[in-house]
């Protein structure tokens, strides 16, 4: 088990440990995405309760040395074993050890603190968790913002998070494997190997960095400003008080394509007697933000960066994440002062429209499936053909074949055309989804079984049996090359 808090350097740990080759690749099984590939993957119903998905997991992702590895972090953990504890908090050692036998705990964490509430702040607006992507998955293109706000709540969730995994080893019998980040990049050969011998592993082989760190010039120039705001700003007592201000030429309409991502300028005025400060105390310095509600249970927040005299204007970027659903949806703005917590006193209320227009992908899958099912994670489901995200359709993963390709330029009452990148072409009729039509030798095949790195067919043509592997995203990246 990875225990890890966001940015710890737990997804190199991860991939150092597999590259021994005693160890599998250790994933966040225990999300909402984690639970959902899961269920793709070992052909479960998506109402599957997540605690018989868990129970799925070690026989069919243990490697050959019965090693099963998953990584989590303390919310993640927290928010599913707290519903096996009969006693609240202090049960949750007992809960873990009937989800987790024999456990054997790595904690991953970082010295440098301010440098990983940087990277959570950066990877936040990226989308960019690690150094390789997920299947569909972007690097968003929005540009970078630098935020203070961002950066001092990473801090206050990550000392909550780290608290949470000290008082549950305090608590366990099993006590923890400890690394630090700093110590695995120094000397990955050593940390690696005092893991192994912690876990009771063979030693491993030698041991090399995959690629360069995801910190850059960006990460160094935010942590120094950071510390420069900071070090020069001290605490003012006061509850939220509502300021006087307004916002100049907010457009009536925003159009944006489904879940697309987009940095919008918004220009107020401070018509108020007194200075706006950026919003970093959690209990002290008032600080003017913008708050946009109708989107999300959340609202957005906009915060000023540098403080602005009575009667300057300036230019707050507002990160809005357009909704997976097509649609008119009413945005709420207002002017806000108040100190980090509860969002109270707001000014200046101004309403205006987001028309959020299906992007070509969600176009696409809509004409040429005629719909789908949207699920909390972010998928879309076409029954009986696979999911896809937002920007990879045609692209679409089933769940015992792996990655497809569908062709959109065939008529699909004529049978839906897919490309597979071991049998080529191959037609699905959408009456009879479980029935391939091979197009290279006219030969009809039935699945009979697949476990996730084979399939095994039936040539109803032919009378025979074959296997061939599930398709892999990166097959098709070689095929193209």
């Amino acid at each position: 088990m990875i225990a890890s808090t966001p940015r710890s350097g737990s997804y190199l740990l991860c991939d150092l440990l597999q590259a021994t080759g005693h160890v599998p690749q250790a994933d966040e099984w225990l999300t909402d995405v984690g639970l959902d590939s899961r269920r793709m993957a070992y052909q479960l119903p998506t109402d599957t309760h997540w605690t018989q998905v868990l129970a799925e997991m070690p026989a069919r992702e243990m490697n050959s040395a019965a090693v099963f590895a998953i990584k989590t972090a303390w919310e993640q953990f927290h928010s599913r074993l707290i519903e096996l504890s009969e006693d609240g908090l202090d049960g949750l050692p007992e809960a873990a050890a009937k989800a987790f036998p024999n456990p054997k705990y790595i904690w991953i964490r970082r010295r440098d603190l301010v440098g990983q509430c940087v990277s959570w702040a950066k990877a936040m607006q990226t989308g960019q968790w690690r150094n390789r992507l997920a299947p569909g998955g972007a690097v968003s293109a929005a540009p970078l913002q630098f935020s203070a706000h961002d950066i001092f709540w990473s801090s206050y969730f990550i000392h909550d998070l780290e608290a949470g995994w000290t008082d549950f080893f305090e608590k366990t019998a099993d006590a923890p494997c400890i690394v630090f980040y700093e110590d695995l990049v120094a000397d990955p050969q050593g940390a690696i190997t005092r893991i192994c011998e912690f876990i009771g592993l063979p030693a491993p082989p030698e041991i090399k960095l995959p690629g360069k760190p995801q910190r850059d010039a960006t990460n160094a120039e935010w942590k120094n400003r950071y510390n420069q705001l900071l070090n020069g700003l001290t605490d003012e007592s006061g509850d939220p008080n509502p300021i006087a201000g307004k916002f100049l030429e907010l457009p009536e309409m925003i159009e944006m394509q489904t879940s697309e991502v987009r940095i919008l300028e918004v220009r107020v005025q401070n018509d108020s007697d007194q200075a706006w400060n950026p919003r970093l105390s959690r209990t002290g310095l008032r600080g003017s933000i913008i708050r946009v509600a109708g989107l999300s249970d959340e609202p957005i927040l906009g915060e000023v960066h540098e403080k602005v005299l009575p009667g300057e204007e300036v230019s707050v970027p507002v990160r809005l994440v357009a909704p997976a659903e097509a649609g008119d949806y009413l945005l709420e703005w207002s002017l806000q002062d108040s100190a980090i917590g509860e969002l109270t006193g707001q000014a200046c209320p101004q309403q205006n429209r987001l028309r959020v227009i299906d992007s070509p992908g969600v176009a696409a899958a809509k004409q040429y499936f005629g719909g789908y099912k949207v699920l909390k994670t972010g998928w879309a489901e076409v029954p009986g053909f696979g999911f896809f995200l937002d920007d990879c359709f045609p692209f679409v993963f089933h769940k015992e074949h792996g990655w497809w390709w569908i062709d959109l330029d065939v008529d699909k009452d004529r049978g839906v055309r897919i490309h597979d990148v071991h049998m080529e072409w191959l037609r699905v009729s959408p009456n009879s989804p479980a029935v391939l039509y091979r197009e290279s030798d006219a030969h009809e095949l039935r699945l009979i079984q697949s476990d996730g790195s084979m399939r095994t067919f039936e040539d109803l043509t032919e009378g025979l049996q074959f296997q061939v592997p599930v398709c892999r995203e990166q097959d098709f990246n070689k095929k193209q090359t």
